[in-house]
């Protein structure tokens, strides 16, 4: 997924917020207040001129028509059934792409499937045309179904809601999408241990494919930016952190393109750095990590703390890494 269009959608649905009640603690999913979600189909691409002249424009237009199959969310109540549309969407050329603009990053053709996200009250057309976010749904991820499950889960209390994202990550599959990422590390930041230890232990011991490569970088960035708001989070939010963190340093990351994210180095730079600089970190990461997956951290710890093609930063943190697990 392109950079720009990943933090564009994130920051639209799936910026989560801790909702507390007196009796019924529960996360809600900030945007549902005030955007409409669609899946729309495209049933037609056609290029203007524009996108195959040149020299080439910094952008042109594709006419797309398709249809709505599904309204997830009605925010303002417009009474809106699916449709069909018809509407001109930009595409985006030599890398210029205005912060923020519809349609970036993607290349709309016939066949694909996306989730629109609304703040406008014109019509599905404009929506479509204009979007405050957009998403392609592929099969690297159910995207939709973990919108779905949130978009359901809302008025339920925080324990039943950890149960009910617990059940899917367990669950076999296609993998979650950074929606369900983001609403577990939610989860876990605004629960007690108590009502969150179901679903810590569910990604702690989830198989390695569960959440989408994007949805992977997605999670540690969610657990370290609530980490980061409050020192005394709970253990559970501080232990699945650090055990992801760990097992995403050594497992297999797929890359699928250039712009897809690249997590390894993003744990190097920003993520291990933490972990050694916080005292309760370390304790975690030295007392708490499975004993076959610590092994698997030394073992790697090792070899790329010797490796000269990796830059001095890095081997200084994995010969830190190394000596805070040798001390188990």
């Amino acid at each position: 997924m392109p950079r720009t269009t990943y933090l564009f959608t994130t920051a639209v649905l799936a910026v989560l917020v801790p909702m507390f009640g007196a009796d019924n603690p529960r996360v809600a999913i900030d945007a549902t207040a005030r955007s409409t979600i669609l899946l729309a189909q495209i049933d037609s691409a056609e290029p203007s001129a524009g996108c195959t002249s040149h020299p080439r424009p910094n952008r042109c237009f594709v006419r797309i028509s398709g249809r709505v199959t599904r309204v997830l969310k009605d925010a303002r109540l417009q009474g809106l059934v699916p449709e069909a549309f018809e509407v001109e969407v930009p595409r985006y050329l030599n890398g210029m792409v205005p912060a923020g603009a519809p349609w970036a990053g993607w290349n709309v053709e016939a066949g694909q499937q996306y989730l629109i996200f609304s703040d406008l009250t014109s019509g599905l057309p404009a929506m479509i045309k204009s979007p405050t976010g957009s998403l392609m749904v592929t099969d690297d991820e159910d995207a939709v179904a973990d919108v779905d499950l949130i978009l359901n889960s809302g008025a339920l209390s925080l324990r039943e809601q950890a149960s009910a994202a617990s059940a899917v990550i367990r669950s076999p599959g296609k993998p979650r999408s950074l929606f369900m990422s983001q609403y577990a590390a939610a989860i876990l930041a605004a629960g007690s241990d108590a009502d969150t230890a179901q679903l810590a232990d569910s990604i702690e011991n989830s198989r390695e494919s569960v959440f989408s490569d994007m949805a992977k970088g997605s999670l540690l960035s969610s657990l370290w930016d609530r980490l980061r708001q409050q020192d005394e989070r709970g253990e559970n939010l501080l232990r699945v952190f650090v055990t992801m963190t760990a097992r995403y340093l050594i497992g297999p990351v797929k890359t699928l393109d250039q712009s897809q994210v690249k997590i390894k180095p993003v744990i190097l730079r920003n993520y291990l750095p933490w972990i050694l600089s916080s005292e309760r970190a370390m304790v975690t990461l030295r007392t708490r990590l499975e004993p076959g997956l610590a092994g698997r951290i030394r073992e790697e710890a090792h070899r790329m703390a010797a490796d000269d093609q990796l830059p001095a930063e890095y081997r200084t943190r994995f010969r830190q890494l190394l000596e805070l697990l040798s001390a188990r």
